[in-house]
């Protein structure tokens, strides 16, 4: 009888040594299905947006810079087509589910060019709909081409967690980590902000003094737990942005909660979020939950980490 409850406890311990070390492969494989879940109904708009189509809305922060929402997708996304006066950039390009190329040409008759904040389904999802895409420049992405021809990894993309095969698109540009964008009278620089992923940016407008964000921080739970995600990035990338940002920059984000409108946040967030991390590293913050364990942040942002000793901080 003891030889039999000795195999049991052993046999359960090899079971979650093993539940922890392909954790998120089967957080991943819970969540996936093989095929887009249903949309979200539709609820009422701010003041400033209006619907495209019955899908996509369309929000502008300045004449020359629309929000191209998705709020009625599993997880709302939003879209930045920021303008100049020859040429316009797309920020993030939206879920496969749906044509964001006549959302962006009602607005604009400028040549685009797309660029996604990172490689996940959310926010690549009609890139191969243009024929002017950049990545950032990193030794993986070169790694990964084919020719002209570029194709991201499953962690990079995540769609099989809703049925997305993984894609195929022309690079037709590459960005370096501070190069600035011209579009006429109007320029936007590229800013390297892993944490959310490792190869994720931001794009910031100093004239306007607007950070469009990407998932680095928005409003809802911050992903921090991915196998390529970095709470030491996270904090680095908090730092130098409350160093070198203005303290009147908007913050445009890629996801929203609870508000209405263009999901919009201030840099005492940012302050927010670097205090909440520099707790997680100290040991001096009380998470909830085991993977992942949530650290709150503020009222309106919370940080989805991974379990505690396996967080890797590093200096």
């Amino acid at each position: 009888m003891l030889r039999i409850f000795l195999i049991s406890i052993v046999a359960l311990i090899a079971l979650g040594a093993t539940a922890i070390q392909y954790r998120f492969d089967l957080a991943v494989a819970a969540l996936s299905s093989d095929s887009p879940p249903p949309l979200l109904d539709k609820r009422e708009l701010s003041a400033t947006e209006r619907w495209f189509d019955d899908y996509y809305t369309i929000d502008s922060i300045d004449a020359r810079t629309h929000v191209i929402g998705e709020p009625r997708a599993s997880g709302p996304v939003f879209s930045y087509l920021i303008e100049g006066r020859d040429r316009a950039v797309l920020f993030d390009i939206g879920y496969p589910s749906a044509n964001i190329l006549p959302v962006v040409e009602s607005l604009t008759d400028k040549p685009v060019l797309a660029v996604p904040s990172h490689l996940h389904y959310d926010h690549v999802g009609n890139l191969e709909r243009f024929e002017n895409i950049a990545l950032l420049d990193t030794p993986q992405r070169r790694s990964q081409m084919e020719g002209d021809i570029f194709s991201p990894t499953h962690v990079q993309y995540l769609g099989s967690a809703e049925g997305h095969e993984i894609p195929r698109w022309k690079i037709t540009k590459w960005l370096s980590e501070g190069e600035e964008i011209d579009l006429g009278d109007r320029t936007v620089r590229v800013v390297f902000t892993p944490g959310h992923t490792d190869e994720s940016i931001s794009l910031w407008d100093e004239t306007n003094a607007q950070l469009f964000t990407g998932d680095y921080i928005y409003e809802g739970p911050l992903y921090a737990f991915l196998p390529n995600s970095s709470l030491t990035d996270y904090l680095t990338v908090a730092e130098n942005l409350l160093l070198k940002l203005p303290k009147e920059t908007k913050l445009y984000t890629a996801h929203r909660m609870n508000i209405t409108g263009t999901p919009v946040l201030e840099m005492r967030d940012i302050v927010a979020l670097r205090d909440t991390l520099e707790a997680v590293r100290d040991g001096e913050a009380a998470g909830s939950g085991f993977f992942p364990t949530r650290y709150p942040v503020n009222d309106r942002i919370d940080l989805d980490a991974d379990i505690p000793w396996y967080q890797g901080w590093s200096e």
